[in-house]
């Protein structure tokens, strides 16, 4: 049973933490013109807020005791609840003084960077919880990532099925915040139905290899940097809509998902045709720099021939951008996973 608590402050922060971001994403969308530029800033500051979530959690659990940042951290989510509620003019009302790029990192960071820096953490945060308790499932504490996942794939499946059709934005965010609020009191039942019995701190460890930090580095970036692009050229190709920023994202979580797990899992096809699908991508991108895409070219085409099923030109370039997505993404992700430290 206290296991479930676990594992769903887990599943709740990474559900929460997917929502958040395509609610607000919709939200600035009418105050930006609806550009494509939105979603691809709008992702950029999300990851950069998700680093610093890491950071802070790791600089926390390397100077500290779990005892001590265990109430910090409550104590931060407890002051987040005075934030709230969330304002939103600003959000759709943007000032125009600042170049786009720069307006939206800021309405992004004062708007909820806080709470998404919150949540980024509360996996990580679990996880050492779990390691330092009495419960049986202490020794292997990265149980915790399945319920992360499933929380993750869950906001991004049904947002465009349940919540998108059937509220409007204004309604989302006011169950988001019901449903951030039940998580804080969901923390503070952990924090007291299981209590940490090891005590913790641990020093600074030694750095790694700079080779084996730029592979990291590379191999970490490269497929965040390709969902973005992808997700930018599909949106700017055919429409700026939530249901098309969530396939290059669930793309990019699922390859995550198949290369972390406790068995990695790519398959040798994959391996074998990166290769391929990256000259198919530097062909597409040449097309494009022409000033021509591989849409248009077949639409000119389907309207020579008259052909009627004119849905498959339509789908033709953004359906390949994403199977490359998926195969740079998961070879990138299997590789990091090799890469990993052993101990």
């Amino acid at each position: 049973m206290r296991i479930f608590l676990l594992k769903s402050l887990v599943f709740t922060a990474s559900f929460l933490l997917f929502h958040i971001e395509l609610i607000i994403g919709k939200l600035m969308l009418p105050g930006f013109g609806g550009g494509y530029l939105v979603w691809g800033v709008s992702m950029a500051t999300f990851q950069g807020l998700l680093l610093i979530g890491y950071v802070h959690l790791h600089l926390l659990n390397q100077h500290f005791t779990i005892q001590w940042f265990s109430k910090w951290q409550g104590g931060l989510l407890l002051g987040s609840l005075f934030l709230f509620p969330i304002q939103t003019e600003y959000l759709q009302n943007p000032s125009y003084q600042t170049p786009p790029l720069l307006e939206i990192m800021f309405l992004l960071v004062f708007g909820i960077g806080g709470f998404f820096f919150l949540l980024a953490g509360l996996s990580i945060y679990a996880q050492l919880h779990l390691s330092t308790s009495s419960l049986k499932e202490s020794e292997n504490p990265f149980i915790l990532y399945a319920s992360s996942n499933l929380g993750a794939f869950t906001s991004l499946l049904t947002y465009p099925l349940l919540f998108e059709p059937n509220f409007d934005v204004y309604t989302q965010l006011l169950q988001w915040q019901i449903c951030y609020g039940t998580l804080v009191f969901l923390f503070i039942m952990i924090i007291f139905l299981i209590p940490i019995k090891k005590e913790m701190r641990r020093g600074p460890v030694a750095f790694p290899p700079s080779p084996q930090v730029f592979q990291w580095l590379f191999l970490s970036a490269a497929p965040s940097a390709l969902f973005l692009a992808v997700t930018n050229q599909i949106t700017f190709d055919i429409a700026p809509i939530p249901l098309l920023w969530i396939f290059p994202l669930a793309i990019y979580l699922l390859t995550l998902i198949l290369s972390f797990k406790k068995n990695p899992f790519c398959p040798k096809w994959v391996l074998n045709s990166q290769f391929w699908a990256m000259t198919i991508g530097l062909l597409l991108f040449l097309i494009k720099s022409s000033g021509y895409s591989l849409f248009e070219l077949l639409a000119d085409e389907y309207e020579v021939y008259h052909i009627k099923n004119f849905t498959s030109a339509i789908i033709a370039e953004p359906a390949l951008q994403l199977v490359i997505c998926f195969v740079c993404c998961l070879t990138c992700h299997y590789r990091l996973s090799q890469a990993r430290p052993k101990e």
